[in-house]
């Protein structure tokens, strides 16, 4: 019963508060002028098939904290062949045990162009826009925004990888 008392008390502390603790900033769009972060990949690694002639983009999810609740960061990339753009998504929130996610999150829209050489592509990845969208956690509080700016972005994107395609014939079965 004591229990059931200050629960009562704690909810009535809150709405006393008020909801300006509970608000969340509303989504905002900036327009970025960069320069493009290149890439070079020699053209006998035989990788035509991807948007980015086999540099594959790797997302990542660091998690610490104790269960049922971690803290997270992620980084995901998503390109979109339709437009010649590649996504690039910086989230940090609350990961629970059972797969929701509370996350607030930093988006860098890029512009994806390719140029030809005799003997490599060119690749530049020239980031054009930058989106915020501020999220809550389970008890509707504000989750403070990932700390990302393009450099950041430009590091990330420096520690991928080239994917390489080969065939070999081998003398066993």
């Amino acid at each position: 019963m004591k229990s059931l008392n200050m629960i009562a008390i704690g909810v009535a502390v809150l709405g006393l508060t008020g909801c300006a603790s509970f608000t969340v900033a509303p989504p905002t769009e900036e327009n970025i002028t960069a320069e493009p972060f290149t890439i070079k990949v020699p053209k006998n690694l035989n990788n035509n098939e991807t948007q980015l002639k086999g540099v594959q983009l790797n997302s990542f999810t660091n998690k610490w904290g104790r269960s049922p609740v971690r803290d997270f960061f992620s980084v995901t990339f998503k390109s979109n062949n339709d437009n010649s753009e590649l996504i690039t998504e910086a989230c940090k929130g609350e990961l629970h045990d059972s797969g929701l996610q509370h996350k607030s999150c930093l988006y860098f829209d890029s512009k994806v162009s390719i140029n030809e050489n005799d003997s490599f592509y060119l690749i530049e990845i020239k980031p054009f826009k930058k989106r915020e969208v501020q999220g809550k956690n389970a008890i509707f509080l504000p989750i403070d925004l990932p700390v990302v700016n393009v450099d950041k972005l430009y590091e990330w994107l420096s520690k991928q990888s080239i994917a390489l395609k080969k065939e070999y014939i081998s003398k066993f079965p």
